[in-house]
């Protein structure tokens, strides 16, 4: 039986340091305290992108901070801004633990000239409890006259 139970820790320690995208049962460190900490705090600003260039690229950091696991379950963004506003990859499910932090990265890819907002959505547990998080995404989609990738004015 005290087999079984160490290598039960095991796993759940190997799963608690940072491991993403892979699938937990249970939250190591329960009852430990965790904070979740996003950043940017407020918005996410892409700046100016061509409809018909590469997407512009913002990070969003995912941080841990104390003794306890966050389990980051689910990353999305709304979808009124889908297209627009992407995930590069979904790293979900994924434990934090103590000091981890991992960066999402999101695309803007603008389908015409214009202003484009949206929100990312970071569904969380931690201290036995659920929460979200969200943040804003702002964008322009710039003129490309010559749709060569290259902003004009």
């Amino acid at each position: 039986m005290r087999r079984l139970r160490f290598a039960r820790l095991t796993l759940l320690a190997g799963l608690a340091t940072g491991a993403c995208g892979t699938p937990f049962l249970e939250m190591a460190g329960e009852g430990a305290d965790a904070v979740f900490e996003i950043e940017p705090e407020e918005l996410v600003a892409f700046g100016q992108a061509s409809p018909f260039g590469s997407p512009s690229t913002q990070e969003v950091w995912l941080r841990s901070r104390g003794s306890g696991v966050v389990a980051v379950e689910e990353v999305f963004v709304d979808q009124d801004a889908r297209g627009t506003f992407s995930l590069a990859f979904d790293p979900t499910p994924c434990l934090l633990s103590g000091e981890d932090e991992i960066p999402v990265e999101l695309r803007f890819h603008p389908d015409a000239a214009g202003q484009f907002s949206g929100r990312v959505t970071f569904v969380a547990r931690a201290n036995g409890n659920e929460f979200e998080m969200t943040r804003r995404l702002a964008g322009t989609g710039c003129s490309d006259p010559n749709g060569d990738g290259q902003c004009v004015g």
